[in-house]
């Protein structure tokens, strides 16, 4: 805390995790704390001075890295505050009684639920939340029915952590607005990367197809084709939701979302006679195929995360591994000969850090455990390096990604570009290792009210 007109800031809370919001004496605020084990978020409420500091609620089987922020309901008996599961995609806004700390399910949906905001009257809440595109729009829920009624239907992407004047008339949020384009860079001249791509639609993911064609994923939800030149897009399977295209043989597979699970689906490389190889609580930002295109590997989110493979021609799933730590923070990576599996993940014991494992693709054992560097968590991050000796990952600094290499025997990280604008958001080596695929732009920010 720190008066308006001048004078020393003064140290409340340590540790706290999302923003704070007043009683509406004023004497109290709110806040929430993640517990990464035991994997809970707690609800707290301290005095105006940061004295009385104390748990109100504790929301067990919780992800402690999701927590957009509680807020106090006008007339002082309820907090309302979302989180997300643990293991699943399925969030939940919560009203907790401030009396006795009790916890109501008001809402649920597998679209990321944003800070709730009460409006002056106490029968509806405003709040960001995530369409079926995954963009997060405004809407209302009221107060006790949860009748929900959307407010702007647009091309927006507002972030899930808003605020709200008093008096509920004026309200601020931030919106991104993402450019995303393809880029070719040179394999051993990645500075070199060219632009082959200048639409509108944000191009979020890309890889080449076994017939040579790019399929991108868009920021829609829909899958693109495109010539290796970036000319002539073109929709590629009729699917919507869609993410990770992955070639994979003389297949492309891709992840796409449903109402409560996320398939991983298979189709033919112009697109057509879809196939489900398996469903269920799945990850949709890590698929990766084995080198011989025989085998599709993907993640479970299911407690504790797993590390799934599954023929590409259909059969049964065989467990390869359980991830090492809390849960795998990034994308899976194969091997160039498809021996190893490389993932990012977090652990919080003795202390906090990030680790790489690398594991047998078969199965067992790690083989090897490195300190993490600072961009390997990044979901269009890791990849094998061409020559197998390495692991290449995007790392963003004052607003400018590069690709960084760590290789395996642990010593530092090397540079491989010197991009001084623009951000990575997905890179992969075409199938025969001599271009990278980009898919690079900038994000911006506004606040608007």
């Amino acid at each position: 805390m720190v008066p308006v007109l001048r004078g020393s800031s003064r140290l409340l809370v340590k540790d706290i995790d999302s923003p704070v919001s007043f009683s509406p004496n004023g004497r109290e605020f709110v806040y929430t704390r993640g517990l990464p084990i035991p994997n809970s978020i707690e609800v707290r409420i301290a005095n105006i001075d940061g004295s009385a500091n104390r748990v109100l609620a504790t929301l067990e089987n919780r992800h402690p890295g999701f927590e957009p922020g509680a807020t106090w309901s006008p007339d002082g008996r309820l907090i309302a505050v979302s989180s997300i599961f643990y293991g699943k995609r399925s969030f939940v806004l919560n009203t907790v009684t401030v009396s006795d700390g009790s916890v109501r399910q008001l809402y649920s949906s597998t679209g990321a639920i944003g800070r709730p905001l009460w409006l002056p009257q106490g029968n509806a809440l405003l709040l960001v939340m995530e369409d079926q595109s995954g963009r997060g729009q405004l809407w209302t829920i009221s107060y006790p029915k949860a009748d929900v009624r959307r407010v702007t239907n647009d091309l927006t992407d507002f972030r899930l952590r808003a605020d709200l004047t008093n008096d509920g008339k004026t309200m601020a949020a931030v919106p991104d607005q993402i450019v995303a384009n393809l880029s070719v860079a040179p394999a051993g001249h990645l500075d070199e990367a060219k632009q082959i791509t200048s639409i509108a639609l944000p191009l979020l993911g890309v890889d080449e197809a076994p017939d040579g064609h790019l399929v991108v994923a868009g920021q829609d939800g829909r899958l693109w084709s495109l010539r290796a030149d970036g000319s002539q897009r073109a929709h590629f399977a009729d699917v919507e939701n869609a993410s990770q295209p992955t070639p994979c043989g003389r297949y492309v597979v891709f992840t796409a979302s449903r109402a409560v699970t996320t398939d991983v689906l298979r189709v033919d490389t112009d697109g057509t006679n879809t196939a489900r190889l398996v469903s269920g609580d799945l990850a949709r930002w890590t698929l990766v195929c084995s080198p011989d295109g025989k085998n599709v590997f993907y993640l479970d989110l299911h407690p504790p995360h797993t590390i799934l493979r599954v023929p590409v021609e259909g059969g049964n799933p065989v467990k390869i591994a359980e991830v090492l730590g809390v849960f795998m923070v990034g994308r899976l990576s194969i091997s160039p000969d498809g021996k190893r599996l490389a993932y990012p993940y977090e652990e919080y014991t003795p202390t906090p850090t990030l680790n790489l494992a690398m594991i047998p693709a078969e199965g067992g054992p790690p083989e090897k455990v490195l300190t993490a560097p600072g961009g390997a968590y990044t979901y269009g991050s890791l990849l094998w390096s061409p020559d197998g000796k390495g692991l290449q990952y995007i790392l963003t600094q004052n607003g400018a990604s590069n690709i960084w290499e760590q290789g395996l025997d642990g010593g530092k990280p090397r540079q491989l570009t010197t991009f001084s604008s623009g951000e990575i958001f997905d890179m992969h080596w075409s199938l025969d290792r001599r271009r990278l695929l980009l898919s690079r732009g900038e994000v911006s920010s506004d606040v608007v009210r």
